[in-house]
Parts: C-alpha cells; structure tokens; sequence
C-alpha cells in the first residue's frame, strides 16, 4: 500500500471512541509545540525531521491495519523524539501528556478541560518567560491574554475553526479580544470629539489653545486604547489643530499687545475690551491686523511698536506649537516606556494649505527631525494640485517628509489619487480624505447604509489571515495522487474553502461582539467615539453601529503559493495570469459575502508579519524546506513580490492594489545613488495605482 493511500484510508480513534480521519498536520503541529515549549532555539527543520520519522513508523506498522489510537500516535512521538535524541522536547512532551491527562479526569465538559490547557500554558515556558524580564504588570498582561485567549477557544469559536488556527490555515491574532470585546482598530476623528465635548476621566474637554488641545489629544488616545489592541489612526490631524493654534496665536497677540500698550504708557488711554474683540475677529494667523490700528493714535511709534508686536506674536506662536508638539511626543513616549499595552498610533498629514495647518506641519517634522525616537506614525497624504510637485503650495513640506522617509519607515505615504482613493474625496472636505493605518490597512467602505460617513468614527473589528502556501502544498499533494487533476483548479477550490471559513470565523467574533452591551463601551459609544454611538440605548443590540466597521480578510503567501504552482519566477507571463486570476477570486467572494450579510469584509494585504513567519514555520515542520516556498523565515506578505528594485516592485504592484479594499502597504527599496532623485522617483510612484508605500534601504 502507497503511502497516500494509507493515509486516506487510515482512521484515528480519539479517546472517547470517535472516529476521524487521519491528519498528518496535527502531528507536525503537536511536534511543534513539544519543539516550542523548551528552552533550546531548535530549528523548524528539527520539527520536520521528527515527523516525517513518525509517518514512516505508522507506514511500516499500521500497513494492514485501518485504525490507529491517539494515545499510539502520541507514543510513537514521544519514541521518536527519545530515538532521535531529543531528550528535552522528550520530557517536556510527556510531562504535558500527563497534565492531560489529570486534567481530564478532573474536568466533566470538554470546554472546561480546553480552558485549563491555556491556564497550564502559562506554566510551560518559565525559564523562556524569565529571559524576557518582565516586570508584574507585564506578567499580569500575559496572564490575563493568555486565559482571555483559552476562553475564547473554549466557548467562543467553532471547533473547525479552532482546528483551522491550530493547524496553521488559517490565523486571528489576538484571540484575547473576542473575549475582551477589544476591537483591533479605529480612525478618530479628533476635532469632532473635541468639540463635542468628550468626557475623560470625569474632565470635559474643552481646549482653548493648542497646548490645551495636544493635552485633549493625549487623554483621548489613553482612552480608546483601553478598546482597541491594534492601532489608532488620526488621520486629519493638520486640520484639527487649525482653530487651536489660531486661539493660540489670538492669546498670544493680546498678551503681547497688553504688555506693549502698558510698556508705551498708552494702556490707560485705550479700550483693551475692543482690541480684545477685534483680536478675536482674527480669522488666521497672516491675517491683514489693519482694523486694529484704527483703535488707537496713529503715531510712527505705535505704528512700529505694532508691527513689532505682530511679529514677536507669530514666533512667539510657533515657540508655543513646538514646545506643545514635544511634550504631546513625550507624553505619547512615556506610555509605552512604562511598557504598557498600547495601540500604534498613527498621524496622517499634508494636505492643509491654511497658514495654521502648514506652521504645525512644519514644526512637527522639525521636532521630529530633532528626534526621531518619538512613538508614532505618519502618512502623508499625497494630493494632486497641493503637495506632490514643484508649483503646489505644499511641497516645499513634502519635501521636508521625504527627507525623513529616507531616514526612518516610520514616515510612509497614502495616495490620494489613486482611483479608489480620489473616487471618495469630496473637494474642499478633507474628512473625507482617505488616510491608510501603519500597517497599510484601509478602512473606508461602508456598504450597510448611504448616510454614513465615509471616513472617522469607525474601523476594522477583526482580521483573518489564510496561508496560500499551504493551499499549493495541499493541491500538489492531490495531484501526486491523482495525475489527472489540474493543480491551479484545485488550488482555487480550496482556495474558496479557506476564504468562506476565514468568513465564519470573523463572523464568529462578529456575533460575540455584537452580543456585548452598550454600557460595555462607556467611551467608544457612549461618548460617540464610534459612529452613532450616542443613538445606542443599553438594551440595544450593538448590531447596528459595529456593522459600520470592516471585517478583513488577509492573505499571506501569494509570491510562495504562485512558485509552488508553476514552478516560474514571478516575470514570467503564466505566472502573473494565475496572480491576477487568484487576487480576483479574492476579491469576488470577499465582496459576495458583504452583499449576503449586509457587512463590510474586505479584503486586506496589509502588513502582519507575525503571522507570516507564523504560517512559514508550521509549513516548514509539515513539508520541510522547499526552495523558494519555506527557504526564508516568513513567507511574503499578501502580493508582496521580494524584488530588490523599486521599478520592478512598482510595475508588478501597480496592478494588484485595486483588488485590496482593505489596503495594502508597499515597499520600494532605494540604492544610495537612487536616494538622490527621491523626489522624480516619489512622482512616479504617486502616478500609479499604488494606495499606500513607504522607502527603505536596498541591502
């Protein structure tokens, strides 16, 4: 009998004499796990190793028999890692065997017996725990993640899907947050919060310049974070300082003012009430003063004296901006030096033409330029007319920002002319700007309703990645079986079923949210942080706001998965046929499920490369190495390409942006002599069809 006929036909009775068939990738996965729970750093190969060991045991002694226990399965493992010299991964796989199975005779449901494994877990890698140093509150994060994570697994989620995670197909990050009813991230739309009146910390906001304002800005990002594991994305930032720095400047003309009048001993003689008023009639910080000279004596000192006011209250004004701006970066820092759990933040800028909204820009980039060792993240949003050539009021801090995005990848790009982005933008209202998070992901589209907003006030519940190289690896090993099977039809039915169980899994946490309370999010609704969130009684379901969010579905892995199907190199013209064939698959069923449930899913290829170093390093311990599938420690992220010139990743990417409504974030690597000419390539790039991308050094 051939091996794959053995293993198609061999059944594997569980302990409570349920039958299923056999699957090898368990096998690997529970070999993994051993490998992982000790202190050595061994290798996935090492994993590979073992397993396909244990596969030629069954083949050699389970040749004519049709069932096999799980407790023969688990010895041949623990004989095998004792065998090959494993004496370590050996012990600690026993010792786990019998916490199991004292477990099981201690707990009744197979939910409580589940939920002790994520509470045991915390015990098992204590000396790896301890090299990381953490400190008690770090510890008791881990803790209470790990044991919100068990429950989740244990009576939130299918048993498919559970199957599907701990196998590798597919993966959720932070399993904790369906449990917690934590979202993974926001876009806020901070000068509406503000003028509303959003209360923290039992203090109502109420910013009166743009000290005050940063300060608003600080609380409110504590805040949030408390529901949100992901990121943060203040996406019109440049704007929403405009009235404050203007107050700032207004208060600071009136002190100086003040200060000259009393000093030229002419205080006594004039109204301060109506310069007052007319100071505050102001409506920009270059704005004609002339009005103000009519309220008093137009001597050729006071006529210098006044221009001179003027000008010492506009640096005065800028001093105020730059020393705000470095205490918010700071205030930002020592949150995450305290090394709290705390969202990315990122800040989208650039296309505020107003002398307020330039003067912040202008400072934050000198701040940040001063130290770049500040917290957040930027986008600078690129725009036809405004700030992406040589003539457009704007570019001259376009410029600035390039010169840092040469420096850090902190500084990253969205492309507001990018048809899916410009489609969006109404003129003269930049909420509605479309600004892309850190991480490349984008959340815009709304289809539950026509009066929504389209950018603010909402974002992404939860993400859902699938590995496509473990879809190729399944499809070639049909075809071993069967010569006849065409492997690309094969792999795009399977493709189908990893995308619909990638749907039930979001729609799993979906309902678990959904299932909360409004007094849950005292701030996220109750405070209108969400959008219509203060309509929200607390019997309400939270059904009719949450579906203002997205639903992403992430893929890893399509440069591996194309390798493995037609063995070409990504020029090649089959090969990007079956890419573009693929992506477009995507993009159907992803879209299809939205019109069923009347939910926004997209799909993403953001940036998540946790998961795939995740997927590479299971499918190294399934198949082993494979050249130019698992060679590297992480597979590629959604169409990333690998190439190594930013011409060529522009003319591949250029085409695969549209079909990720859910974003995509890409990388052009530049040559020292290419950093010279940033500035014609950034034009090149900014005329094509890519959202979002940032630079980075060609090694």
């Amino acid at each position: 009998m051939e091996k794959s006929t053995l293993f198609d036909t061999l059944v594997v009775v569980k302990r409570s004499g349920q039958r299923t068939t056999f699957q090898g990738e368990k096998i690997a996965i529970a070999i993994k796990k051993a490998f992982d729970s000790v202190e050595y750093p061994y290798q996935e190969e090492d994993v590979n190793k073992v397993y396909e060991s244990v596969l030629k045991t069954i083949l050699q002694e389970y040749m004519t028999r049709k069932t096999i226990q799980i407790e023969d399965i688990q010895d041949l493992i623990e004989q095998t890692l004792e065998k090959m010299g494993y004496q370590d991964v050996f012990h600690s796989f026993q010792n786990y065997r019998e916490q199991r199975s004292a477990s099981r005779k201690a707990f009744v449901t197979k939910q409580q017996h589940k939920f002790l494994k994520s509470i045991e877990a915390l015990g098992l890698n204590t000396q790896e725990d301890e090299k990381k140093e953490e400190g008690p509150k770090e510890r008791l994060l881990h803790y209470g993640t790990t044991i919100a994570s068990g429950f989740a697994k244990a009576y939130l989620l299918e048993t498919k899907i559970l199957r599907a995670i701990d196998t590798g197909k597919i993966a959720i990050p932070h399993l904790e947050s369906i449990a917690l009813g934590n979202i993974e991230n926001i876009e806020l739309d901070v000068e509406r919060l503000e003028k509303e009146g959003v209360q923290l910390y039992e203090k109502e906001s109420s910013s009166k310049n743009i000290e005050e304002f940063l300060d608003f800005l600080v609380l409110l990002l504590k805040s949030v974070s408390t529901s949100v594991y992901g990121q943060i994305l203040i996406s019109n930032l440049d704007y929403a300082v405009t009235s404050y720095l203007l107050k700032t400047y207004q208060e600071t003309l009136l002190q100086e003012m003040n200060s000259f009048l009393e000093y030229a001993g002419f205080k006594a003689f004039l109204s301060m009430d109506r310069i007052e008023k007319e100071i505050e009639k102001i409506e920009s910080i270059d704005a004609d003063l002339s009005t103000l000279s009519l309220l008093y004596p137009k001597t050729e000192m006071l006529q210098l004296g006044f221009r001179k006011v003027v000008f010492l209250s506009q640096k005065k004004t800028k001093l105020r901006c730059k020393k705000a701006i470095s205490q918010f970066l700071k205030n930002l820092n020592s949150i995450y030096d305290k090394g709290m759990s705390f969202p990315i933040i990122t800040i989208g800028l650039g296309t505020n033409e107003t002398k307020e909204g330039r003067l912040f820009m202008e400072t934050l980039l000198e701040v940040e330029k001063e130290d770049m060792r500040t917290v957040p993240s930027y986008m600078w949003k690129l725009k036809k007319n405004c700030n992406c050539k040589e003539t457009d009021p704007n570019y001259d801090l376009t410029k600035s920002y390039l010169a840092l995005s040469l420096i850090s990848s902190k500084f990253r790009f969205t492309n507001l002319e990018m048809k899916a982005n410009k489609n969006l933008y109404k003129k003269e209202d930049p909420t509605t700007e479309v600004c892309y998070f850190q991480d490349g992901g984008r959340v815009v589209d709304d289809t539950t309703t026509q009066d929504a907003r389209v950018m603010g006030g909402k974002g992404n519940l939860f993400t859902c990645s699938i590995n496509l190289p473990r879809l190729a690896f399944k499809a070639q090993e049909e075809k071993a079986k069967d010569a006849k099977i065409d492997v690309k039809t094969y792999f795009l039915d399977l493709l189908e079923q990893s995308l619909d169980l990638a749907k039930d899994a979001l729609l799993s946490y979906f309902e678990a949210l959904c299932n909360k309370h409004c007094y849950q999010f005292p701030l996220l609704l109750l405070q209108n942080i969400w959008q219509d969130g203060k309509n929200l009684k607390d019997i309400d379901r939270l059904r009719k706001v949450l579906k203002h969010g997205t639903l992403a579905i992430h893929f890893v892995g399509l440069e591996e998965a194309l390798y493995s199907l037609t063995n070409q190199k990504r020029s090649q013209k089959e090969t990007e046929t079956l890419a573009t064939k693929i992506l477009h698959q995507m993009k159907e069923k992803v879209k299809s499920y939205s019109n069923l449930y009347n939910l926004n899913f997209t799909l993403s290829a953001k940036k998540v490369p946790e998961v795939c170093k995740h997927f590479n390093q299971v499918d190294t311990a399934i198949y082993g190495k494979h050249k130019g599938i698992t060679e590297k420690e992480a597979y590629s992220n959604g169409f990333e390409t690998g190439l190594s010139s930013w011409r060529e990743v522009l003319a591949f990417e250029k085409n695969y942006h549209l079909f990720t409504n859910g974003g995509h974030l890409s990388c052009f690597p530049l040559s020292k002599s290419e950093r010279h000419h940033i500035e014609e390539i950034l034009q090149d790039i900014q005329k094509e069809e890519i959202g979002a991308f940032y630079f980075e050094e060609k090694h």
